[in-house]
């Protein structure tokens, strides 16, 4: 008896992955006991076929799955095959037959022959593809250079974005190391785990497995009234309520999830390939002659930067990969186990907000029975207003701060501390502040005209160039203030600001500048601090010392080096966190590359070209340089760093 062959499926595949033996005891076991498979409900497969056909149909906008171009025909399939049929009859090449039909040469072509011609003449159309065809034959590699232009335009955004997820990776590492409030709270879960398992606080077991968080909402009461995760909220609003916001430690953690470890690795090949088909295109082009002159012009300054972005980028995905490794030797678990913290975290919020907790009327900020209350928040706000003081209205400038936004006190309390009693005409006063409740409020003296960053841009808002003069000035007094911080503090003292950049610059009226935004900085003895992995909350990238970022150890060179990008920034009319109209985002390898070429006065401002001489402009890029130094021990100190602004300053007059 012949067995019919199935039928060949139209569906779409579905790439589950497949388990051959199902876990016993699991769902997928019932499923394959007799009996159960029947319960489920017949699909009609002719049904499905209509959305989710596996063949796609005309006119819709899937990708091509192969690497195959559709051809493009200059004219229609027929017409070629009739001209080829009358070449061969006619045995006459197309240039004698032209010439025979403008000689008008009666011997040599028919009238048949004569409209075979005519038909097979280009329309306007044809022609015009045709000229399109001949014009792009004129660029040898046409398609490479297409190829190579393609990934200049997407560099950019892919380079950032990619950035952008190292960072964010970083930062949950460096969070979820360093938060004692979620150590603390580990150690609750152990205590109580102990405290069920065995009837002591002093079980058998040292740690227990990251998943077992995820099983606290499983476990209930003998009433079934209350879960272990409800009586671990009740405990620590009891007695440790400071730890309930421990979330607010682990701000990149619910981002860090969405990304996947070998993705990056995957993009990080993918653009190290796509630079070296670009610099095979390099030299492929520089024998191409004066049709790719420009071409081969553009290129090379293109790869010149992308080169020195790729190596920071590698540079970064090595920190970023070994910081992941460390994490997940730190837990003994899979690198995967942010997934498990960060659903650990939402679960325990939920249980917050659930209706059973808050009958019981515990309060997050201390404990007590209150009548909840929400609290309209900013997030680092900045608002003008007035200070009314011995009769006199004195400008000020209001920053509201939340911790539910991430401003913590820690921050907080480091600005209040350090500016209180620091003075000095190059740091940003502090007038007053206050705290209420979760709301925390500074007072800042007013600097009228904003920060450094909106002047330096070459599309400004501002509608203001500084002048060079105004730059150096600007830029002896930022480096007065971080002098002052770094020496005269008092014995034995030093304050390592760890976020120098352009924006925390502030000009006052008369262009004085006033070093800002303290929530970062460091006070250390003896000139030296050891900290912790890097991460975003300790400084903004393209400005943060790459030794502080791979050791983690911070000294008051690593503010000098920001103060070196701020340098650049100053000289080249660009931000290093933003991209210009020409696709040039400036870096720390980037303006050493051109300042070791000699090619910085391309990067040079235009509006200072005029006014700013060789001799200054070599000079202040030689500062700039070394501050830039990858080895600490040849940068300049900050009082180094003064001497020598302020003797070009003083030779500019």
């Amino acid at each position: 008896m012949a067995v019919a062959a199935p039928r060949k499926s139209n569906l779409k595949p579905s790439y589950w992955s497949m388990v051959t033996q199902p876990l016993q005891g699991s769902f997928w076991e019932e499923l394959q006991r007799p009996g159960e498979s029947q319960s489920a409900q017949d699909c009609d497969v002719l049904e499905l076929e209509t959305p989710f056909s596996a063949v796609v149909q005309r006119g819709g906008r899937h990708a091509s799955t192969g690497p195959e171009t559709q051809k493009m025909h200059l004219v229609d399939f027929r017409r070629a095959n009739n001209t080829e049929i009358m070449l061969t009859k006619v045995k006459m090449t197309l240039p004698d037959m032209m010439a025979a039909a403008l000689a008008m040469d009666e011997s040599i072509l028919d009238a048949d022959q004569v409209e075979y011609l005519i038909k097979l003449c280009p329309t306007k159309e044809e022609m015009e593809l045709l000229k399109f065809f001949l014009e792009l034959m004129k660029a040898p590699r046409v398609e490479s250079k297409l190829r190579v232009f393609l990934f200049k335009i997407q560099f950019n955004t892919q380079l950032t974005e990619f950035k952008k997820s190292l960072n964010t990776v970083d930062s949950a590492c460096e969070e979820i190391r360093t938060s004692s409030k979620l150590k603390e709270i580990f150690n609750t879960i152990l205590y109580l785990g102990h405290m069920l398992n065995y009837g002591t606080a002093r079980g058998a077991a040292i740690d227990f497995k990251l998943d077992t968080l995820l099983k606290l909402t499983d476990t209930r009461a003998s009433n079934s009234k209350m879960t272990l995760m409800h009586y671990l909220c009740k405990v620590l609003a009891a007695k440790s309520p400071t730890l309930l916001d421990f979330h607010m430690d682990l701000v990149s953690l619910e981002s860090a999830t969405k990304i996947q470890l070998k993705s990056l690795a995957e993009e990080m090949q993918a653009i190290i390939k796509g630079l070296e088909k670009v610099k095979q295109e390099l030299t492929a082009s520089a024998d191409d002659g004066p049709v790719s002159e420009v071409f081969h012009k553009k290129l090379s300054v293109f790869i010149g930067f992308a080169e020195s972005e790729v190596r920071f980028v590698k540079y970064l995905y090595s920190v970023v990969g070994r910081n992941a490794d460390a994490l997940a030797l730190y837990f003994g678990e899979d690198p995967a186990l942010s997934q498990t913290l960060w659903n650990f975290v939402r679960l325990f919020r939920k249980e917050l907000e659930s209706k059973e907790y808050k009958e019981e009327g515990y309060n997050m900020a201390d404990g007590k029975e209150v009548k909840s209350e929400d609290v309209e928040s900013g997030y680092g706000l900045v608002y003008k207003g007035q200070l009314y003081k011995s009769g006199k209205s004195i400008p000020v400038a209001i920053k509201r701060l939340n911790e539910q936004f991430g401003q913590r006190l820690k921050e907080f309390l480091t600005e209040v501390h350090l500016l209180s009693w620091q003075k000095h005409p190059n740091l940003i006063s502090i007038v007053g502040y206050c705290e209420i409740d979760k709301e925390k409020i500074l007072v800042y003296e007013y600097v009228q005209r904003g920060s450094l960053d909106k002047y330096l841009r070459r599309n400004n808002t501002t509608n203001y160039s500084l002048t060079w003069r105004q730059r150096l000035n600007i830029c002896v007094g930022a480096a007065r203030g971080l002098e002052h911080l770094h020496y005269h503090v008092g014995e034995h003292l030093s304050i390592i600001h760890r976020d120098i950049k352009s924006a925390n610059i502030l000009l006052d009226q008369n262009w004085v500048a006033k070093v800002s935004d303290f929530g970062m900085s460091k006070l250390t003895f003896d000139g030296l601090y050891r900290s912790a992995i890097v991460s975003l909350a300790c400084g903004t990238m393209n400005y943060i010392e790459p030794e502080y970022m791979l050791t983690g150890i911070l000294k008051e060179k690593s503010d000098v080096y920001s103060f070196g990008m701020v340098l650049f920034e100053v000289l080249c009319g660009r931000l290093c966190t933003i991209r210009e109209d020409d696709g040039i985002l400036l870096s720390g390898p980037l303006a050493k590359e051109f300042y070791e070429r000699r090619r910085l006065d391309e990067m040079v401002d235009p509006s200072l070209k005029e006014h700013l001489n060789s001799d200054s402009m070599n000079k202040f890029s030689a500062i700039a340089y070394r501050c830039l130094h990858d080895d600490r021990r040849h940068r300049p100190t900050m009082d180094l760093v003064v001497k020598e602004l302020e003797d070009l300053l003083k030779s500019e007059k």
